[in-house]
């Protein structure tokens, strides 16, 4: 296996370990508004639409995910 595939497996791992501290909602906001489903990026008010929220609601969740992820300290 090459490094760099390595490093892609290391991330992936991270990636997953990191997404299991979200709940079901934050990672559905995250996968939708950052297209991490293979689609495009949804904006808030499509999420919103998707998920039977608000725009804004969708905006906290989105906010309380993120920096949840961010205490996850992935390393690149």
């Amino acid at each position: 296996m090459t490094n760099n595939k390595i490093k892609d497996i290391e991330i992936l791992n991270a990636m997953i370990k990191a997404f299991s501290k979200l709940n079901i909602k934050e990672r559905l906001v995250i996968l939708n508004r950052y297209g991490l489903l293979g689609d495009s990026m949804l904006t808030l008010s499509k999420v919103g639409n998707k998920l039977h929220l608000t725009r804004e609601r969708i905006r906290q969740i989105e906010d309380s995910a993120l920096n949840k992820l961010k205490e996850c300290n992935i390393k690149k």
